[in-house]
């Protein structure tokens, strides 16, 4: 594994592991490799609204086959852009987008704020990956 590939894997590793704080998020990566972000087992929290998306929703919980990991390039390039790049070249698969898309809602806040806490990691990381595209 490159330097390079270590340092993004450390990178999107850190900001999911930060931001997913509401639901779950199932990575599934090429060689086979589970990692889990947020609380799998996290049930619907007094308050939460039924049938209502976004942050007032009930927890969501999404799994995501990896085929390929310059979609954790391009999430670590680009973020939002990268990651609707990397589906459209058929780098990842949800099992359900809407479940997907929903986790990725209900922690926008916390996605917002885990970026912007890898300060210079991620103008860094930015830099190191324009070089590899």
């Amino acid at each position: 594994m490159t330097l390079t590939t270590r340092f993004i894997n450390y990178s999107v590793n850190r900001m999911a592991g930060s931001a997913i704080k509401k639901g779950s998020l199932r990575l599934i990566l090429p060689n086979g490799t589970e990692v889990t972000y947020g609380d799998s087992k996290q049930g619907p929290a007094p308050g939460s609204i039924a049938g209502v998306r976004g942050a007032q929703s009930a927890p969501c919980h999404s799994r995501v086959k990896v085929y390929d990991c310059n979609m954790l390039l391009r999430l670590a390039k680009d973020t939002d852009i990268g990651l609707g790049e990397s589906y459209m070249k058929g780098e990842y698969e949800p099992d359900d987008l809407t479940n997907f898309l929903n986790v990725l809602v209900q922690n926008i806040q916390s996605c917002n704020d885990s970026q912007g806490k890898l300060g210079v990691l991620n103008w860094l990381g930015t830099q190191v990956c324009l070089t590899c595209v």
